[in-house]
């Protein structure tokens, strides 16, 4: 799962498409958009999601991108995205 850090809204059609290419993982990697201005991508193998995560931290358009692994109990509030006061 994931979400740009940014309150300005960004793209995430080319979130999507983009991340996985970054990664080294272009036809491997399958990205979605989530309720909540979130992402979802689904990896082939535990192996290339650990090394993703283990090489993050990752930036979109010179953003930077909140990526976590999915669990039942993930805490979704860690990936919404909130307006700053002086925004």
């Amino acid at each position: 799962m994931g979400r740009p850090v940014m309150p300005r809204r960004q793209n995430l059609r080319s979130i999507v498409a983009t991340m996985p290419r970054l990664w080294g993982q272009a036809g491997l990697v399958h990205g979605r958009i989530v309720e909540g201005r979130r992402v979802q991508f689904v990896f082939p193998s535990e192996e290339s999601m650990e090394m993703v995560l283990r090489r993050g931290p990752w930036a979109f358009a010179e953003r930077m991108m909140v990526i976590q692994r999915w669990t039942p109990l993930m805490d979704l509030s860690m990936l919404i995205v909130r307006n700053s006061p002086s925004s």
